[in-house]
């Protein structure tokens, strides 16, 4: 039976050095020279080990506490503490695969250190070591109570009587064999099993606290990930509603586009009917000359007339105007002669007060998105270019009457004079064509020429050259 107990004892020693050589049989040359110190450490141990063994392997476990801090190798170096302590205070009472155990954790130690290993596997490979351990732990109170019960059953009760030889017939006395001396007992104070057992309920409620910590963040990290790939799911719907509105936008942008191209060509269409309309109003007067020359029947008639001619000058009696567009300024009629006017500008009533204020202003006052300032501009002025309209500085006209605070413009009338230019605010066109008056009166007073006649009444019509 003791040779059995002795065979599965080598067993195991041979187990636990094949781990441990399975272990260190292959060292890279990047690991830590302290993780090759605990490797040779775990070597020199066997079953004849000295407390320097194990003083030399405590202080590299120690040392490694101090580098290696994450909470997989706190739990792994806690552990591996533990069991070296235990042997140096009681290496009898070890069971027979402690070492195999320390190996297994060493191994764990080196893996996770030496290799990349992911955060679910480092766990797994803690938590199956830490299974062996506590396996380990729970053995050492059954075997200290069965070294006790063992040493009392080898202890004798008592004096053992010898029996006179002649009692047993037929027996002759042989001598006494010697016997093997017992072994001694051994026992563990109760003080320093207290202490182990503490000691490894300590270490359990810490692997046990650092496993529920590790599973609440665990718990707090997938939450938090849930909770940002919502958000960025609410997001990505934002960015796709932000996507459509600019689709419906460029759509309107090019209908808006093609409606003011359209506006435009129209515009275009007016202008000339409109500026066809006034040559035709402008050609009546030498159409009445043609009669009077077909009048004419001999040649000598003709002929008599030549001298005429430097008389033509003198034929009008009554005075010709020009074709005018009449505005209206408070309570008055304002005729301005057609060829001084370069272009109109609509503006509105409170800035028209704001800039009639100034000396001068930029045209580019006048400016608006659906407008250009080029747009219908006549004289000198239509070949420049929009910059350099907008940029075009101009002085503000005003008639020699006072005007009221409750006067309202809103119209803005660019006249131009040989070569010089002027605004002249004043408020809505009455008229929108030209018009030509038959009837008038000249005054010459100031910046009124004369007095004409209009459907609308008597309108003060101003001469340009005076405001310039």
């Amino acid at each position: 039976m003791e040779e059995k107990k002795q065979l599965d004892l080598k067993k195991i020693e041979e187990e636990a050095f094949s781990v441990i050589d399975e272990l260190f049989s292959e060292a890279p040359s990047e690991t830590d020279p302290r993780i090759l110190r605990l490797e040779e450490s775990i070597l020199s141990l066997d079953w004849e080990f000295s407390d320097k063994d194990l003083s030399n392997l405590r202080k590299t476990i120690e040392e490694l506490k101090n580098v290696y801090e994450d909470k997989f190798n706190n739990i792994l170096l806690a552990m591996m503490g533990s069991i070296t302590k235990f042997l140096t205070i009681s290496k009898e009472l070890a069971p027979p695969d402690t070492l195999n155990v320390l190996g297994k954790i060493a191994k764990t130690f080196k893996e996770i250190n030496t290799t990349t290993l992911p955060e679910r596997e480092k766990k797994q490979k803690v938590k199956e070591v830490y299974t062996l351990f506590i396996q380990l732990r729970d053995k050492i109170p059954r075997m200290k109570k069965g070294v006790k019960s063992e040493t009392r059953e080898i202890k004798p009760k008592g004096p053992v009587e010898e029996r006179p030889l002649t009692e047993t017939p037929g027996i002759q006395p042989q001598p006494p064999q010697a016997t093997a001396p017992l072994p001694p007992s051994v026992t563990v104070p109760e003080e320093l099993t207290n202490k182990i057992e503490t000691g490894f309920s300590m270490l359990e409620r810490l692997i046990q606290s650092l496993n529920d910590t590790l599973e609440n963040k665990a718990e707090q990290t997938t939450s938090q990930i849930q909770h940002l790939n919502a958000q960025i799911s609410d997001f990505l719907k934002q960015i796709e509603e932000i996507n459509a509105r600019f689709v419906v936008m460029e759509t309107f942008k090019s209908e808006f586009d093609l409606l003011k191209k359209k506006i435009t060509e129209l515009e275009n269409i007016f202008i000339q009917q409109k500026e066809a309309a006034l040559e035709r109003k402008v050609e009546p007067e030498p159409i009445e000359e043609r009669p009077q020359i077909k009048e004419a029947p001999l040649e000598s008639e003709l002929k008599t007339e030549v001298p005429e001619k430097a008389e033509t000058k003198e034929l009008p009696v009554s005075e010709t105007w020009p074709y005018v567009l009449v505005f209206t300024l408070e309570e008055k009629l304002i005729a301005l002669p057609l060829d001084n006017i370069a272009n109109i500008y609509p503006v509105s009533p409170k800035k028209a007060k704001s800039l009639i204020q100034k000396k001068s202003i930029l045209l580019k006052e006048f400016k608006s998105f659906w407008r250009k300032l080029s747009k219908n501009m006549k004289g000198e002025l239509k070949n420049l270019k929009e910059n350099d309209l907008k940029n075009l500085e101009v002085p503000v006209l005003k008639l020699s009457w006072k005007q009221t605070e409750d006067t309202v413009y809103n119209t803005a009338v660019l006249l131009q004079y040989n070569g010089k230019y002027g605004i002249l605010f004043l408020n809505k066109m009455i008229f929108k064509k030209p018009y030509l008056s038959e009837t008038g009166n000249k005054i010459g007073e100031k910046e009124i020429e004369a007095k004409i006649e209009t459907p609308k009444g008597m309108a003060y019509l101003i001469n340009p050259a005076y405001l310039l």
